[in-house]
């Protein structure tokens, strides 16, 4: 009988620390929150209050803030008990803390049909990050910074469409859904349609053809050795272009006249890239003959002169040469990453073989433009070992001096091809 008594009072003592324990109540028609951290506690605090995003169930949509729960992380999964989720969005009020936001929203076609998989990309000048959409098309991208951002919307079959001037206020959650149309385009939801009225619809897609996947080329390129934007391409008659195919077909022709062999094509917001297959240069910037210019070592005399024998016991040096071409309306800026030649080298193989129709029948973005990105290595050869280093002003020796963009094209004979001025 005693030890019933003393599991008794266990267990009364138990119920007691619960119930003070237990938050305050949630406003008026919601469940008390249940929280479930995603990851480590960090940080600590006594906010003042906790505010929860809900994405999904009869709550979605709204925003609610509940009892202080110190040490939660913002972006821990959160549930009123009434079959509503989403995310912790903020803790108010934390001293020390940097306000903290949300992005989050929906993704479908014409139809209203939930577009799963889109990859998307949400910046600023000091923030990058990336999710896809899950099995229904939404996407939640927590713990931003709060400030404005842009979003890239990238699907195979849809093409690209970015998004600038997001604007995620403290203690928010800002939603940007979005409608992807088969052409490349894209339009917001809910948002003043050009027809006035019902929105078209969308073309039938047929059967037997698939969307070819493409991957993505960083939005932020690798530094190069030197870039420029090109003057505007023309078509062979002499006409403007007016899709991405036609811009396209002006680069692949001009690149098959000097005898290039594989590109590789990336998708790019509101464009595309294509690079070019990694050959060997002059110092001048002209290609070396076959074979010696799609080889990846500087060539061996073929003759027992000085220079074989020169060839066996000094460190030789090669100069390679790889060029992207990134078409886009949108400003491109650089990251401080360096490619190496092994990443570079890859780059032709590891893109598509060919621009996806739904990308190339896209009419092109005004004002587009055309960028060439020039990454050129030096290959420093010692005892058959190979040393590439990419070339810029910081790597170039006191008496050299980088070829430009136009040089670089003109050695290769793509500036005569392009019928550039």
């Amino acid at each position: 009988m005693k030890d019933l008594r003393i599991l008794g009072l266990v267990i009364l003592c138990g119920l007691c620390a619960c119930l003070q324990q237990r938050p305050s109540p949630a406003p008026a028609g919601i469940g008390p929150i249940i929280v479930t951290p995603v990851g480590p506690v960090s940080g600590g605090g006594s906010g003042t209050s906790t505010i929860c995003s809900f994405t999904n169930g009869p709550a979605a949509g709204t925003t609610h803030d509940y009892a202080p729960m110190p040490g939660l992380p913002v972006g821990s999964a959160c549930e009123d008990g009434r079959g509503s989720t989403g995310v912790i969005i903020a803790r108010a009020g934390t001293p020390g803390s940097t306000a903290q936001c949300t992005l989050n929203g929906t993704v479908h076609d014409v139809t209203g049909a939930m577009v799963p998989g889109v990859d998307v990309y949400v910046e600023s000048p000091s923030v990058s990050r990336h999710v896809r959409t899950n099995y229904v098309g939404q996407y939640v991208v927590p713990e931003l910074a709060c400030g404005t951002y842009s979003i890239s919307f990238i699907a195979s079959g849809f093409g690209v469409k970015r998004i600038n001037g997001i604007v995620a206020g403290a203690g928010e959650t800002a939603k940007q859904n979005i409608v992807l149309q088969l052409s490349g385009g894209a339009r917001f939801a809910g948002g003043p349609e050009p027809w006035g009225g019902n929105p078209p619809l969308p073309p039938r897609r047929p059967k037997a053809e698939k969307p070819s996947p493409i991957p993505a080329f960083p939005t932020n390129p690798p530094k190069a050795s030197t870039r420029a934007k090109l003057p505007t391409l023309v078509m062979a008659n002499g006409q403007a272009t007016k899709t991405l195919g036609d811009i396209n077909q002006v680069l692949s022709n001009a690149l098959a006249q000097v005898g290039y062999g594989t590109t590789g094509y990336y998708s790019y917001p509101d464009g595309f890239a294509l690079a070019t297959r990694m050959e060997q240069i002059f110092p001048d910037g002209r290609p070396m003959s076959p074979p010696a210019r799609f080889s990846d070592s500087p060539p061996m005399p073929r003759t027992f002169t000085l220079q074989y024998f020169e060839h066996l016991f000094v460190p030789q040096q090669g100069f390679f040469r790889i060029v992207v071409f990134i078409v886009t309306d949108q400003p491109i800026v650089e990251s401080e990453t360096t490619p190496t030649e092994a990443v570079a080298s890859k780059w032709p193989d590891a893109g598509a073989d060919a621009l996806p129709s739904a990308v190339a029948s896209t009419r092109q973005p005004e004002p587009v433009k055309v960028t060439a990105f020039v990454y050129e290595f030096r290959d420093s050869t010692a005892e058959g070992v190979s040393k590439f280093a990419l070339l810029d002003q910081s790597t170039i020796g006191p008496n050299e001096q980088l070829l430009d963009v136009k040089q670089h094209l003109q050695g290769a004979g793509l500036w005569e091809a392009l019928r550039l001025p």
